[in-house]
């Protein structure tokens, strides 16, 4: 048996030297592998390190451009605040400013509305003197013409009834003897209306001879007509006015 024995250690001997070299040799290679698998993952690491600090210096420039926009964000921000209460100050001001401009509108409107009650009176106390003013120019005009129709008579010296009747039939023609038709007022022309006589006043046409010398279109411009019918008018009666009446041997 114990033959047998160291027979047999006398063969495993040489058999476990052999797994021993066989098996360090792939121990070896395991260690080699895990070492550069090791490199490989510490340069993976250091290469994200990199990209991690890039990143974090990147994320620090935008924390400082940040930071400085909040800055002004928060300056524009005290601007506008200062604004907004000189704009509520001024809006506060002009609010009593209408608040005023208001009352006083109300003011003006009752003085307005006084001064047109005074303006209606007015007018209707103007109408009035109108209407009376030209209802005794028509009468001062009648009386003219008929103390001039008269007077014309009288100078004529007919002597006969009928001659007379003709003559105060007559009543467009006037006898220059004593008294000039010519230096009559244009007034005497019932045709124009008190304003004509005015307007034509002031444009220097003043008597009748003053009239009949005028053209249709001249004193429709004088007096502010529209057409000539009526200046033609006026210089038909003027002129009839200035042309003697026919004797009685005629």
């Amino acid at each position: 048996m114990l033959i047998l024995a160291v027979g047999f250690l006398a063969g495993m001997i040489p058999a476990m030297l052999l797994v021993g070299f066989f098996g360090g040799r792939h121990v070896e290679k395991q260690r080699k592998e895990l070492k550069l698998q090791y490199e490989r993952q510490v340069t993976a690491l250091r290469a994200t390190i990199r990209r991690l600090m890039q990143r974090i210096d990147l994320l620090s420039d935008e924390r400082k451009q940040l930071k400085s926009s909040n800055q002004s964000l928060q300056e524009a921000l005290r601007e506008q605040h200062r604004y907004t209460d000189d704009a509520s100050a001024e809006l506060t001001q002009l609010k009593q400013e209408v608040e005023k401009l208001t009352a006083d509108n109300l003011r003006h409107e009752g003085r307005l509305q006084e001064a047109r009650l005074q303006q209606e009176r007015s007018d209707a106390q103007f109408s009035l003197t109108v209407a009376q003013f030209t209802e005794a120019d028509r009468l001062r005009r009648h009386l003219l013409f008929a103390a001039n129709q008269l007077r014309s008579l009288q100078n004529a010296g007919q002597g006969t009834a009928s001659t007379s009747a003709e003559n105060l039939s007559t009543t467009h023609y006037l006898d220059l003897s004593d008294l000039s038709a010519a230096e009559l007022d244009v007034g005497v022309i019932e045709s124009i209306a008190p304003l004509y006589v005015e307007r034509l006043h002031e444009s220097g046409v003043h008597t009748v001879a003053d009239l009949a010398a005028q053209t249709p279109a001249r004193l429709a411009h004088f007096a502010g007509l529209s057409s000539w019918d009526e200046s033609t008018q006026w210089i038909a009666e003027a002129k009839a006015l200035l042309t003697p009446p026919p004797t009685a041997g005629a």
